[in-house]
């Protein structure tokens, strides 16, 4: 089974690691909004005749919708969260006519979509009202992680890489993921920061992700609440597995998650976890027993879930080892590779034998986005 992958942005990205595992890459940047993006990957489509075509995320989906139904090539989708309830409503970066209008045509076009694949069991039972599908058309498949990539969690890493920090080796170090953004919560943890500090001045809150819509109000908050020499902001990173095996704790603060990948990534390297407690979270977690899980929008609850982690270091500890063994039972790429595998055979049924790039000899690396 091979595979192209596109994507409709040229901004950076897994580009250059997708090549040299020798996946072929094009880029459908261009011309004329959706409506282009969707006639670019029909002609796509059309000269690589593929068995299936899988998109993920609004923009993609709306393209690789249209050109199904131009093409007669059967669609998958991924359904990364739970769109258009009151937590995207209520993102006051968006405007929420705009959000209705983009459910009224992921609405339209999901009509066409063969089969759903729901990164958790969340997604999977609130999205079907909002699409107006069958719950039958979804399943559930998480995301996963390889361990080999990640490593493991050594005192040698641990100092490494606190030293290349600049940060002590019993500095309580506390590391946030992600982008700066309304659902990540980042405003919660950084109003829970002040009490953290007043038991643990010595504390430093690493928050590694790219800057967001977010951006200008957390750096007021931080200005405004003093917080200067103890939060960083280390911008988006390609070492943050190496950033949770330094740290002390482990937060997500989020108010809203699909499945937050950097969740497994921090059980994988047994970094104790505080986490707003969202059905997500216990899904991925298996409950409430492996981490510190608060109500979403409460920095006191935080600081108080905060305060109780690093005040009690030992069973901390013990708790990431069982969280380890979490994600060595259900979150490794392996697991999640031969899942997606059975999906796209139920998905393509009896036209599993007919030919096509995704079946075929691997398609030429050096195949180029069709004019617009």
């Amino acid at each position: 089974m091979s595979l192209i992958i596109c994507y409709l942005s040229s901004g950076p990205g897994l580009q250059d690691e997708l090549r040299s595992a020798g996946i072929p890459l094009v880029c459908l940047d261009g011309r004329g909004g959706r409506a282009g993006n969707a006639y670019r990957v029909a002609r796509l489509v059309k000269k690589c005749v593929p068995q299936l075509i899988h998109t993920a995320l609004l923009e993609a989906d709306l393209a690789g919708r249209i050109a199904s139904l131009a093409t007669g090539i059967p669609v998958v989708s991924t359904l990364p969260a739970t769109m258009y309830d009151q937590e995207h409503l209520q993102d006051p970066t968006l405007r929420r006519w705009k959000v209705r209008m983009a459910q009224l045509a992921d609405v339209i076009t999901a009509q066409r979509v063969r089969r759903f694949h729901a990164v958790s069991e969340h997604v999977a039972q609130i999205m079907p009202a909002r699409l107006h599908v069958p719950r039958q058309r979804i399943e559930v498949i998480h995301r996963g992680r390889d361990p080999e990539i990640l490593g493991i969690r050594s005192p040698e890493r641990h100092r490494k890489v606190r030293a290349g920090l600049g940060l002590g080796l019993r500095d309580p170090i506390l590391v946030a993921v992600g982008r700066q953004e309304h659902k990540k919560g980042f405003d919660v943890l950084l109003r829970a920061w002040p009490a953290v500090l007043q038991a643990f001045a010595n504390a430093t809150l690493l928050v590694a992700g790219r800057e967001g819509a977010q951006r200008p109000m957390l750096a007021g908050l931080v200005s405004g609440l003093g917080l200067e020499d103890s939060v960083r902001f280390l911008g988006a990173r390609s070492d943050v597995a190496d950033l949770l095996s330094a740290a002390d704790l482990f937060v997500l603060p989020s108010v809203s998650e699909g499945f937050p990948g950097v969740l497994i990534e921090a059980i994988a390297l047994e970094a104790p976890v505080v986490s707003s407690d969202l059905p997500v979270m216990r899904e991925i977690l298996g409950g409430s027993e492996l981490a510190r899980l608060v109500p979403p929008r409460d920095p006191a609850a935080l600081a108080e879930a905060i305060l109780a982690t690093l005040r009690a270091p030992a069973a901390a500890a013990r708790t990431a080892r069982r969280a380890r063994q979490r994600f060595t039972d259900h979150f490794t790429t392996e697991a999640v590779a031969t899942q997606m595998a059975s999906f796209y055979r139920r998905a393509l049924g009896p036209n599993l034998a007919a030919p096509g790039a995704v079946s075929g000899p691997n398609p030429s690396p050096n195949l180029r986005a069709p004019d617009a």
